[in-house]
């Protein structure tokens, strides 16, 4: 569900920033019927988000954005699992080059498209999908095991 709760929260800005009613479109996963219902009744009546104007299930065979959202999703978790095995190429770094942007851009609404919360890697995986090479692999957590004794001294 937290995942689900940044999703509202990202709605609430998306709405305030452009002041149009909602429409949400997700995918039909079964068993999660009750989940949607209950999200209808929470945002629809006046709830968390204001604008939403209907959640609808939908096959995704037959909505294209949903199946866009599907590649991406396997793209990005494609070239995340292999990026330090893989020759990337120039349309590789636009579009990580353009992912970062979209992050950078609706981070300035406080709307959180995706967390840096992960592994200790993670922000030198993205500096090498964008062509940069800023971040050298270094093992982070041996680091602050060896400075956290002093930090907690001062």
């Amino acid at each position: 569900m937290p995942i689900l709760t940044q999703l509202l929260i990202n709605l609430n800005g998306i709405e305030r920033i452009y002041n149009e009613n909602i429409e949400v479109y997700v995918d039909e996963l079964q068993g999660y019927d009750d989940v949607i219902n209950e999200l209808e009744q929470i945002c629809i009546n006046g709830g968390l988000v204001k604008n939403i104007s209907k959640i609808d299930l939908c096959k995704s065979s037959s909505e294209t954005l949903i199946q866009a959202a599907d590649l991406l999703c396997g793209y990005i978790t494609r070239i995340l699992r292999d990026v330090d095995a893989i020759d990337l190429d120039k349309k590789d770094i636009e579009i990580w080059d353009g992912l970062c942007g979209l992050h950078d851009g609706f981070a300035k609404e406080h709307i959180v498209i995706w967390e840096y919360d992960a592994h200790n890697d993670f922000l030198r995986m993205i500096a090498k999908l964008m062509g940069l090479d800023i971040y050298p692999k270094d093992d982070f957590l041996s680091v602050i095991k060896r400075y956290f004794g002093l930090a907690m001294q001062r």
